[in-house]
């Protein structure tokens, strides 16, 4: 009995530990790598990207939350298993944190159209189960299609509108130890809504699923 015990509790650690969050790691910072739309444009239409260019010299650029493909720009938003956007949970309060980021380079891409001529053409996707906001997820694959189609039915180019897909990731995964009659085992589930607050974690009302859908009507 204390070896199945046991066993449980490490793949509950591994489980809790060994998911990666975010994908997007580099935020919308500035990186050392040259991403152009001419290197995004190579994948705009759902290719898998291959292991040497996830890993080569452009790398950084697939850990970006922001890809600027010819005829579309992608934006990523990643929420951790708590409803914490990413890089936020730590932050002190009150202060910005990556939404307040985020909107503010959708702000930049709806003036630098406008100043085109252009409006911008929202489209909003919320990845399914057992999927992440990796560059090489079916899911975000699938979208680079959606917006290339999307792209060629407004037109690309003139005072057509400039298509902005916006990606949001979700910690799907969480475990955890329960006990009844016949020993120790674990479940894993979804959180969709942070219930109480975590240690090390700042009370405010604008964290977590009520500031999704509260920052999301802005949309």
């Amino acid at each position: 009995m204390r070896n199945g015990g046991f066993g449980a509790i490490v793949l509950v650690l591994c489980v809790s530990a060994c998911a990666q969050f975010p994908y997007r790691e580099k935020g919308l910072d500035p990186v050392k790598a040259e991403c152009p739309p001419t290197f995004y444009s190579n994948y705009s239409d759902g290719q898998k990207i291959d292991d040497a260019v996830l890993d080569g010299d452009q790398g950084d650029c697939w850990k970006r939350s922001i890809e600027e493909h010819a005829s579309y720009d992608l934006m990523f938003v990643e929420f951790d298993d708590q409803g914490w956007v990413q890089q936020s949970s730590k932050l002190p309060r009150p202060g910005d944190d990556y939404l307040d980021v985020f909107f503010a380079q959708l702000e930049k891409l709806r003036a630098r159209y406008q100043r085109a001529g252009r409006a911008l053409s929202l489209v909003v996707y919320v990845h399914g189960w057992h999927h992440n906001a990796h560059a090489n997820d079916e899911n975000v694959r699938a979208f680079r299609k959606l917006l290339g189609d999307v792209a060629l039915a407004e037109g690309e180019g003139g005072t057509a509108r400039r298509v902005v897909g916006i990606y949001i990731g979700w910690q799907h995964r969480r475990a955890r130890v329960s006990r009844d009659g016949a020993g120790v085992f674990f479940e894993v589930g979804l959180l969709p809504r942070p219930r109480r607050k975590t240690s090390g974690q700042p009370r405010n009302p604008n964290v977590g699923y009520r500031s999704f859908v509260r920052r999301f009507d802005r949309l």
